[in-house]
């Protein structure tokens, strides 16, 4: 026998050691499992009811931040929470959900910082514009959620005025009803970058349609714009006032409507 054969049958030898050793895993170890869960599921129940009734983890101080408008004691009882009550003792999701609900509240993040204190930052909505509606005034967000009903609008009087030829039927805590809301806002937006000298003339923004929008300004003055062109006609616009200052007090209207056209009148 060549010692290469017995190399090689000395290599099928390991081989089958090899096999041998490899045993199948042990059946009872799903069992031994199963048994783990039944013993800690109910350990672990038992020891957070007890956390609950832990004194140790009464809530203290209750951190409220980033409310301007809104009272610290208003988003308290809208929340819910309180002195006293057990830091594991409330859903902190539910606790943002039901904040976030209230117009003026944009996002609120509820944490718990170990042992007792709970924390709550608030982002408030802010009003971009008033909404006038048949007569009545609402403050609207950037994003068309009328905040409040308001009486007078002179205490907003950096605020522009929103309006349609419509009554629609508005009403605080609900999206503008309008469709071409957004409209106005592109309007109030595109003055305030490209010509905020103006913002303060500004006394109301009418919505006829889609496209076409009515400006009033101080004097009686009107501007005529079409939202196809409004992003080319603004800074058209600038150039112009600045070279006749004059006759922009004095005119009567100005027609933006039309493409490479600025008409005064």
């Amino acid at each position: 026998m060549t010692r290469n054969h017995l190399i090689n049958k000395s290599k099928q030898k390991v081989r089958k050691k090899r096999v041998i050793r490899n045993r199948e895993p042990s059946k009872i170890l799903p069992y031994l499992v199963m048994f783990a869960l039944l013993i800690l599921i109910p350990l672990w129940q038992r020891l957070f009811t007890l956390a609950t009734r832990w004194s140790y983890l009464k809530v203290k101080e209750i951190e409220i931040k980033g409310n301007y408008r809104i009272t610290s004691e208003q988003i308290r009882l809208w929340t819910g929470v309180k002195e006293g009550l057990n830091m594991l003792n409330f859903d902190l999701s539910r606790v943002s959900s039901v904040a976030e609900a209230q117009p003026w509240i944009r996002s609120v993040v509820v944490e718990r910082k170990f042992p007792d204190i709970l924390s709550i930052q608030v982002e408030e909505n802010m009003p971009v514009v008033i909404w006038e509606d048949g007569g009545n005034l609402f403050l609207m967000d950037e994003f068309g959620f009328l905040l409040e009903g308001i009486q007078e609008k002179e205490k907003y009087s950096s605020l522009p005025v929103l309006t349609c030829l419509k009554k629609m039927g508005s009403k605080a805590g609900q999206r503008c009803p309008f469709p071409y809301w957004s409209n106005g806002l592109s309007v109030v937006e595109n003055i305030r970058v490209v010509m905020p000298e103006i913002i303060a003339d500004v006394l109301k923004i009418c919505i006829l349609s889609e496209d076409q929008v009515i400006i009033f300004l101080t004097n009686g003055r009107k501007v005529l714009l079409s939202m196809s062109t409004s992003r080319m006609k603004f800074p058209l616009l600038k150039g112009l006032i600045e070279k006749i200052p004059d006759q922009w007090q004095t005119m009567g209207y100005c027609d933006l409507r039309f493409d490479g056209k600025i008409i005064f009148g």
